[in-house]
């Protein structure tokens, strides 16, 4: 059913340009990848790179990987009428091509794969934003090509951030909305009738922190710069016009380590998890947060550290520099990391919350949309007049 779920979109929307920067992108990466171990076999190879390819432009999921690879093992599907020897054919070697694309799918090296070519795929994503926006023109003259390149990295920046702007402000109402309706549906009646003695200073915080932290941790995300479009459109340079050699790219194994190494890193990495909550419980308990608002201010910590997660990770796509950490930004992800574990795993296995958050997101789409685009129209203003005072 997914299969043909996926041949119908074909049909209606035919993927051809896709198709052809995956392919593009294909055949230029395969020569400049060393394979520095034997963690992806010789004969896997071309099928992981293009499914990692494919991913890492477009995202695709698992259902379009393998309706591509089924029209590439049985072509005649794509013709009008199939004659009663090529259904046999089909039928026939269908339970193999099943084998065959769910071992690939499936394959331990999918995830690495797809994380190392995302910086490679943003100068084809370029690429095919300056086609469709300015089609062969783009290509009359170095200098035309340069301006067309370095405007398609700036359109993607910006509604880059315009993209993380809507998402930030729709899951800050959300959230907003969910802890106030929560306050008065649980925590007070729990608080007055159980307690007998609601704490509103706690129930405020309770209700207001998620979506600050929420707020900050979205609005302080950091855009690649002007060295990173540099990058990409010397890049850029290098696959169309063919002027010098692209960068080899190392593919290897991720670490192994032995019983003993690992035994201990679980061991660390159990305890720090049960000194977080136990650390978080107790700053809780003395801020005299009953237990129930102790469970949901927890589980929203969760929730809110892999969301801002998601939310801030947008920018990677328009990232072909790789971004060292800090001193600070280590540490703070060492300590994060329980947090962001536990809302990884509740994101995973509550799938209302999955049906919540798309609704939420398809009713509040035009309003914020509009208050959003007025906000960046007003920053853009106020930058220009403080260029034309300066200047």
């Amino acid at each position: 059913m997914q299969l043909v779920a996926v041949s119908i979109d074909h049909q209606i929307y035919p993927p051809d340009r896709q198709e052809a920067l995956v392919h593009l992108m294909y055949h230029d990466t395969f020569p400049r990848i060393a394979w520095t171990d034997n963690f992806v076999e010789a004969a896997d190879r071309p099928t992981q790179l293009y499914l990692a390819s494919h991913r890492a432009l477009f995202a695709a999921d698992n259902s379009e990987l393998a309706y591509h690879y089924f029209v590439h093992h049985f072509p005649e599907w794509e013709q009008n009428e199939l004659e009663i020897d090529q259904l046999n054919h089909l039928i026939k070697n269908i339970p193999q091509f099943h084998n065959f694309i769910t071992g690939a799918l499936e394959h331990p090296a999918c995830d690495r794969l797809t994380r190392l070519l995302r910086p490679i795929a943003v100068p084809y994503l370029t690429l095919r934003d300056m086609v469709v926006e300015r089609g062969e023109s783009a290509f009359d003259s170095d200098q035309i090509f340069i301006e067309a390149a370095q405007e398609a990295v700036l359109s993607r920046t910006k509604k880059t951030r315009s993209r993380i702007s809507r998402r930030a402000w729709h899951s800050i109402l959300f959230l907003f909305m969910t802890k106030t309706l929560l306050a008065l549906l649980l925590e007070i009646p729990y608080e007055k009738y159980l307690i007998g003695q609601v704490h509103y200073l706690s129930l405020a915080a309770n209700i207001t922190f998620h979506p600050l932290l929420l707020f900050v941790l979205a609005t302080t995300v950091r855009l690649p710069g002007q060295h990173n479009t540099e990058r990409v459109v010397d890049q850029l340079r290098k696959i169309v016009l063919g002027e010098g050699e692209l960068p080899t790219i190392m593919i290897s194994a991720p670490r192994r380590y032995g019983t003993t190494t690992w035994s201990a890193f679980a061991i660390f990495y159990a305890a720090l998890f049960i000194v977080i909550f136990w650390g978080l419980f107790t700053v809780l308990d003395r801020l005299e947060f009953s237990l129930l608002a102790m469970f949901f201010f927890i589980v929203f910590l969760g929730l809110v550290s892999f969301l801002a997660t998601r939310i801030r990770r947008s920018a990677d796509e328009l990232r072909i520099i790789y971004k060292g950490e800090t001193i600070f930004s280590a540490l703070t992800s060492f300590f994060a990391l329980p947090i962001l574990e536990f809302g990884r795993w509740l994101a995973q296995n509550i799938k209302q919350l999955n049906v919540v958050l798309f609704l939420m997101d398809r009713v509040l789409e035009a309003p914020f949309k509009i208050l959003i685009d007025i906000t960046e129209e007003w920053f853009d203003f106020i930058h220009d007049r403080r260029e034309e005072i300066v200047k």
